[in-house]
C-alpha cells in the first residue's frame, strides 16, 4: 500500500493503532527512565543536572526546560546548574551556548516571580483605576486554578507532568498571543 491508497476514513483507526502503541512504549520507556534515575553510584541530583548538560548539547527545548526544573526539585542550586549547562557549550560549541541560555533564562525567570509579583503588586496599590487591580486579581487566580487542577490531574505522575508542564509552556505562549490581538483589535 502506497501513500496514495490511504483512505480518510482509515485515519481514525490509524490514529487510534498509533496511540495504542505510543501508550505501549511510553510506558516502557518511563519505566526505564525511572529505574536509570534512580540512586545508584550517582545520585538522582547528579544524574539530572549531567541529563540537563546533555540535554542542552542536544538542543532539546523540552528536556532543558524538564531538566532545569527537575533539578531545582531535587535541590540543586542555581550555580550547580549552570556549570552543567557551561559544560555543555564547552564540547558543543556555538549551537550549545543556545541551550546554556534557556537555562539561564529558565532560572532567571523563576527567580524573578516573587520579585514581579510584587512589583505588580505595588502597580495595583498605586492604580487610579481599581478595575486594573480587579483584572490582576482575576488573573493570579486563574494562575492558581489552572496549576491546581493540573495537580489534581497529574498525581504525581511523572509523563502527566511532563505533558502539563508542556501545555502549560504552550498555553503561556498561546495567551500571550490572544491578548496582543485582542488589544490590537481594540486599537490600544
Amino acid at each position: 500500500m502506497c501513500a496514495t491508497d490511504i483512505r480518510f476514513e482509515n485515519v481514525p483507526l490509524n490514529m487510534k493503532g498509533l496511540e495504542m502503541m505510543y501508550l505501549d512504549h511510553g510506558k516502557a520507556w518511563n519505566k526505564l527512565v525511572n529505574v536509570i534515575e534512580e540512586d545508584g553510584a550517582l545520585t538522582e541530583k547528579q544524574k539530572t543536572i549531567i541529563s540537563l548538560s546533555l540535554a542542552v548539547l542536544i538542543q532539546s527545548d523540552w528536556c532543558i526546560t524538564h531538566y532545569t526544573m527537575k533539578a531545582l526539585h531535587l535541590g540543586a542550586r542555581n550555580n550547580e546548574i549552570i556549570d552543567s549547562a557551561k559544560i555543555a557549550s564547552v564540547i558543543g560549541g556555538t549551537p550549545a551556548i543556545i541551550g546554556t541560555h534557556k537555562v539561564l533564562k529558565i532560572l532567571a525567570d523563576l527567580q524573578d516571580i516573587d520579585e514581579e509579583e510584587e512589583i505588580l503588586r505595588a502597580q495595583v496599590q498605586l492604580a487610579v483605576n481599581g478595575e486594573y487591580k480587579k483584572l490582576y486579581w482575576i488573573l493570579v487566580d486563574y494562575a492558581k486554578r489552572v496549576c491546581n487542577e493540573a495537580e489534581h490531574i497529574c498525581n504525581h505522575n511523572e509523563s502527566k507532568v511532563k505533558l502539563a508542564l508542556n501545555i502549560s509552556d504552550n498555553d503561556c505562549n498561546i495567551m500571550t498571543r490572544l491578548m496582543m490581538k485582542e488589544c490590537l483589535k481594540r486599537g490600544w
